[in-house]
């Protein structure tokens, strides 16, 4: 389900029917790459600073680096972007029972 916001992406997929209790949206780009700390935060429960060093600390074998895209969004670190198919991939290989269900 996609969401329109004023921000760096412009649409927000809302995993709100299965995460209850929090922020449960994934930001989008304009070509469709998703924010893959939102992922880990949504799949999680993680807050956006352990979502990202979840996604630094993740060894090789579980998830190739390769499959991240970065770019420069905003000041600071590259942002890192995922296809669908490849945060699909994420998602079944973050800890936790939420991660499972979405």
């Amino acid at each position: 389900k996609y969401h329109q916001r004023n921000m760096a992406c412009s649409k927000l997929i809302s995993f709100a029917e299965i995460v209850q209790g929090r922020d449960a949206s994934v930001r989008v780009t304009d070509d469709r790459l998703l924010y893959a700390v939102d992922l880990v935060m949504v799949g999680t429960g993680h807050s956006r600073d352990r979502a990202g060093q979840v996604i630094r600390e993740m060894p090789e074998q579980m998830f190739s680096s390769d499959k991240f895209i970065e770019r420069q969004i905003h000041a600071g670190y590259p942002t890192k972007l995922l296809t669908i198919d490849d945060s699909i991939q994420l998602i079944m290989v973050l800890p936790g029972q939420t991660a499972k269900e979405v």
